[in-house]
């Protein structure tokens, strides 16, 4: 349900907005959800803060958005959901992702998107970060773009 209080705040001018005012843990109705859709379009990338879901409910909620797909690069975190997977550094190791990269463009029919939910982060560093295409495309002059427009 919507909640009263319920905000969209941008976090930058190509990129990215958080949205405050809603508890995950109590489910997305058909208003909210639209709401929240609406808000990653326009953002394209949106985040909330300071959730606690379980694997039941952040499935419920990658559902809305379309079939979850499985990652074969990626172990799997719960055995009752093979396409909920597991990103870990135990520091050790180079981590998964920690290279520049796009999720699964890989795929014959690339996904819409990732649901990531945090449930480790360290004080300082681990960032994931994001860029707009759709603003990378746009700054373009118009003779680029029209030769990517024939790839």
């Amino acid at each position: 349900m919507l909640r009263n209080s319920f905000q969209v705040e941008p976090l930058a001018p190509a990129i990215g907005a958080e949205i405050y005012g809603v508890d995950l843990a109590q489910g997305v109705d058909d208003a909210l959800f639209g709401t929240i859709h609406q808000a990653l379009m326009d953002h394209q990338v949106i985040f909330f803060r300071d959730q606690t879901i379980d694997p039941d409910q952040h499935m419920d909620l990658a559902k809305r958005f379309g079939t979850p797909l499985y990652s074969k690069k990626l172990k799997i975190y719960n055995d009752k959901y093979d396409s909920m997977s597991l990103l870990e550094n135990d520091g050790t190791k180079i981590a998964v992702g920690s290279m520049w990269h796009t999720d699964n463009t890989d795929f014959e029919e690339p996904p819409m998107g990732s649901l990531l939910f945090c449930e480790v982060a360290p004080k300082v560093g681990g960032d994931t970060l994001f860029a707009s295409m759709y603003a990378a495309y746009e700054a373009l002059d118009s003779k680029t773009q029209a030769y990517l427009e024939t790839l």
